[in-house]
């Protein structure tokens, strides 16, 4: 959260802003739009992020929770179309102020505090720009599937198999392990 460099350099001025210097002890809803460009996330998000919470101030301390609405874009990891799904992520967090220390770097999370972010007493605003990326980053899939059932490409012509079938022999069997394939019957069914 803390960290306001990508790769060595220096990232533009902070985005997502909330000031915090004249919040009552209260509930405030807040919402952001942004292009996916100035988060800099790469080719993974494209078009609009929307970002809609609240934050609530209890004495020293701040909640926030909101979610983040935006369209993922990406490459089929089995046939190789371009996807494309809108991506709802949830976030929240939590801020203590710890007083005017030198030692406290802004937005640093807390070792002993269990994800309760420090901030400075001479603070005025909490920047949601690392959050966002995080969230956003973490909601990427791991896999990246046009569709649940995608048949992807054949292994030896290439082609689209959610398209086309193909003529390629699906028996081909390496010589080196043939001599494993007498350990199971046809019709045996493997958990």
């Amino acid at each position: 959260m803390k960290s306001q460099h990508v790769e060595g350099k220096k990232r533009a001025p902070a985005l997502l802003v909330i000031p915090i210097a004249n919040l009552e002890e209260r509930e405030y809803p807040f919402d952001f739009t942004i292009d996916a460009d100035a988060l800099e996330l790469g080719s993974f998000y494209r078009g609009e992020i929307s970002i809609d919470g609240s934050i609530s101030r209890v004495a020293s301390q701040y909640y926030l929770s909101g979610r983040i609405t935006a369209e993922q874009i990406g490459e089929c990891d089995r046939c190789l179309i371009e996807t494309e799904r809108k991506v709802e992520a949830e976030f929240s967090l939590y801020f203590q102020v710890s007083g005017d220390a030198p030692e406290v770097e802004s937005g640093e999370e807390s070792e002993d505090a269990g994800g309760i972010y420090r901030l400075r007493a001479d603070e005025h605003a909490i920047v949601l720009d690392d959050e966002i990326i995080e969230t956003l980053r973490l909601a990427y899939p791991m896999k990246n599937l046009c569709r649940e059932d995608c048949k992807g490409l054949c292994s030896s012509c290439g082609t689209d198999l959610n398209k086309n079938t193909c003529n390629c022999s699906k028996g081909t069997i390496d010589p080196r392990w043939s001599k494993l394939e007498g350990l199971f019957p046809e019709d045996t069914e493997l958990n």
